[in-house]
């Protein structure tokens, strides 16, 4: 296995557990659900900036798939809201 495959393969799975530890923990409001994943996305933006402490590249990598995960949810909340509203106008 080369050294990109292995990243890959890291920030996939990083990913995968991301996306579905969130969807696992949707309450159903979507008002709810997206004040919560835009607040767990501002935090994690400041995590992900704040590496003075000198963040391993595979620990930075799987910060990154962690916001791509919470940055998909809650696109998909927003549009799931925006087809409600479209069809309650």
């Amino acid at each position: 296995m080369d050294f990109n495959q292995f990243n890959d393969d890291i920030y996939d799975d990083k990913f995968d557990a991301t996306y579905r530890f969130l969807k696992s923990g949707l309450s159903g409001n979507l008002d709810h659900d997206i004040f919560t994943l835009n607040q767990t996305l501002d935090t994690l933006w400041i995590y992900y900036g704040n590496n003075q402490s000198g963040r391993g590249d595979i620990a930075q990598m799987k910060i990154e798939a962690e916001i791509a995960a919470t940055e998909l949810m809650l696109f998909e909340l927003r549009e799931k809201k925006a087809a409600i509203l479209k069809e309650v106008s």
